[in-house]
């Protein structure tokens, strides 16, 4: 009697533990990415490298400043919008984050007379604290039976 008193007893914690909610983890890498990048981001560095056929053809420093200018800027929102700021002017795109990646999205507009398409493009957020932002892209192209790669690093400050 007292065997079939422990089995029962060892049966009913059994499924009392076992049948508990597990708590899923919480991936709070999405939620602090977007508050971490809202506000303005100065560019300091914009290096783009470029390749044709797998060979190194041309290196850009279309930007290096050693001192903060206020015309070149990035501006993220907390809603997903945002604002970017260079010598041609400023215009707005959206973005969405999702763990490491940042995809932008450029609405069509009319530049000088000239129409741009919409378009969007996705970095790679490599550095992100409280006030240093690096993004990463890699875009590749095809044209005339060349292969050409452009690899761009884009190095901000937050004050």
């Amino acid at each position: 009697m007292k065997t079939k008193l422990i089995i029962a007893a060892v049966m009913a914690c059994s499924i009392y533990l076992f049948s508990c909610k597990k708590s899923q983890p919480s991936n709070n890498n999405t939620n602090t990415i977007p508050s971490l990048l809202s506000g303005k981001w100065y560019y300091m560095q914009d290096t783009v490298l470029e390749y044709k056929n797998g060979v190194l053809s041309q290196v850009i420093n279309q930007l290096s400043n050693p001192a903060i200018d206020p015309v070149y800027y990035e501006q993220f929102n907390a809603d997903g919008t945002g604002i970017s700021s260079n010598e041609s002017g400023s215009g707005s795109f959206t973005y969405t984050v999702k763990d490491n990646k940042i995809t932008f999205n450029y609405p069509a507009e009319n530049v000088g007379g000239i129409s741009q398409p919409a378009y969007s493009e996705q970095g790679t957020i490599k550095i992100l604290t409280a006030n240093r932002l690096e993004l990463f892209y890699d875009d590749s192209t095809t044209g005339n039976g060349d292969v050409i790669r452009d690899t761009e690093a884009a190095y901000y400050i937050k004050q």
